[in-house]
């Protein structure tokens, strides 16, 4: 098991990337609300000024977040 996490902070923006693996055959039927939460929290605290993606390749999963200040 890995996680890897990286962060870059400029005056204008911050870049946060974290990468971690997962067993694909432990995945649940059912998704969490997890992300859907975090979405909304960057809605109302950042509108428009945040970008967030997600990615899953083989068994890593990849979250990256850009907030501009």
């Amino acid at each position: 098991a890995f996680v890897t996490v990286r962060l870059k902070a400029t005056k204008q923006q911050i870049d946060f990337e974290i990468e971690n693996n997962f067993d694909p055959a432990e995945q649940s039927e059912h998704p969490g609300i997890g992300l859907a939460n975090l979405k909304r929290r960057l809605e109302l605290a950042y509108d428009k000024k945040h970008h967030l993606a997600t990615a899953k390749a083989g068994d890593v999963f990849t979250a990256k977040l850009s907030l501009q200040i």
